[in-house]
């Protein structure tokens, strides 16, 4: 009897230290993302400064290594109390970037976006070109084209919208221009008009 006890005791106390201690292994698996002072952009070019749960995660995605000499990846907040997200150079020959999201978590989640879909249509992606973040008119942009000269070369912008339960950024305007011109004006291709009420 005193031995089933014993058992007993013992059991509870495994039971009781296990998920702690699996807390404290998980928690150290992970790094705290801190925005400086009066900025909210952080910039990372060496692979052992990426806060890990982000750099576990694209080191599967995407051969972002290859470009952090030349262009680093960059987590952005776009609003005060918004989520931050991280923008990842990746690609071959040209660089593309992938975005990432809930970057406190055990596993970031990469972000689609909104692009044109041949013959006709939308359809996302979570790879529509190079991103660039505007924090003075709230918008991201991705250019996307191939290294052809004379080739089409497509701009998407979106614009970040803090509507809850809706996609963080929303397709507002496509433009294009030709691939070798980067001085070039960008064309107006489509864009998006103000929803209006049904009749």
């Amino acid at each position: 009897m005193r031995l089933w006890a014993i058992a007993c005791a013992l059991f509870l106390c495994v039971a009781a230290i296990l998920p702690a201690s699996a807390q404290s292994s998980s928690r150290g698996n992970r790094d705290h993302i801190v925005f400086p002072p009066d900025r909210d952009e952080i910039e990372y070019r060496k692979t052992d400064e990426i806060p890990r749960q982000l750099r576990a995660v694209i080191g599967r995605e995407c051969n972002y290594a290859f470009w952090l000499k030349d262009i680093p990846i960059k987590i952005v907040r776009p609003a005060p109390k918004g989520r931050a997200i991280a923008m990842v150079p990746c690609g071959n020959i040209i660089p593309r970037s992938m975005a990432f999201t809930d970057l406190t978590s055990h596993t970031p989640r990469s972000m689609a976006f909104a692009v044109k879909v041949a013959p006709n249509g939308f359809g996302v992606s979570d790879l529509p070109g190079y991103l660039e973040w505007d924090s003075g008119t709230q918008t991201m942009t991705a250019t996307a084209g191939t290294d052809m000269i004379g080739s089409t070369e497509w701009r998407y912008s979106y614009r970040y919208s803090h509507i809850e339960g809706h996609s963080a950024f929303v397709l507002t305007r496509i433009e294009h221009r030709k691939t070798g011109h980067p001085l070039s004006n960008w064309l107006p291709y489509w864009e998006a008009s103000v929803w209006a009420e049904p009749r």
